[in-house]
């Protein structure tokens, strides 16, 4: 806003209607009061919600019985861009056995405003395997672990799951990959003879 003084000389006592021109698109002025008597200040608000980024020369008029005009500058700058953040999983695969574990890290990074908090998960793993994420939520900007857990019951093969990161600005899904492979039964003998269990011994005949 601007505080728009009006002065009278030689002993003026009209009123004095007051009026701005030179805004850009998008951008507007009003003024309170909108005319003043004899003497007394109005200000002038301005609205740039709507405005292109820039610097605008502004002439601000006073008419009554004549007309007289002052300048000033209106500088519009850009807002900042709104808070966001970056996820990256590292590896983006990992091999495991059935029954066994593995693990993931989740790096969050901040790509624009200021930091906020983001919840991790995992979604969309094979059947028989869990996930657990420490800490379940960071500050954009730092790490956190997952876990993923097997069992005998989960599938052997490829899967493809998500790791979403949940923050005040949005959510990203990185995605990652499992391959769990078959885990082998143990061979067990079905006959014949423990090793060292067959003996020789030798005899004399005389």
């Amino acid at each position: 806003s601007y505080t728009v003084t009006v002065t009278p000389t030689n002993g003026f006592t009209g009123s004095v209607s007051l009026a701005v021109s030179g805004f850009g698109a998008g951008a507007s002025g009003s003024f309170n009061p909108a005319s003043i008597a004899g003497s007394g200040t109005s200000t002038l608000t301005v609205n740039t919600s709507a405005a292109t980024p820039g610097t605008y020369p502004l002439t601000i008029t006073g008419t009554a019985s004549s007309t007289h005009t002052t300048s000033v500058s209106l500088v519009v700058t850009a807002p900042p861009p709104p808070s966001d953040f970056s996820i990256a999983v590292n590896p983006g695969s990992q091999t495991v056995t059935q029954g066994n574990s593995t693990t993931y890290t989740v790096s969050t990074a901040i790509t624009s405003g200021s930091a906020q908090t983001v919840a991790l998960g995992a979604s969309g793993l094979p059947p028989g395997a869990t996930a657990s994420v420490s800490p379940s939520s960071v500050n954009s900007g730092a790490s956190s672990t997952v876990t993923v857990s097997t069992s005998a019951s989960t599938p052997s093969g490829s899967f493809t799951f998500t790791l979403p990161g949940t923050g005040t600005s949005a959510t990203h899904s990185p995605s990652a990959r499992l391959l769990v492979n078959f885990l082998s039964a143990p061979v067990t003998p079905t006959g014949g003879f423990a090793p060292g269990s067959l003996r020789a011994r030798a005899t004399t005949r005389s």
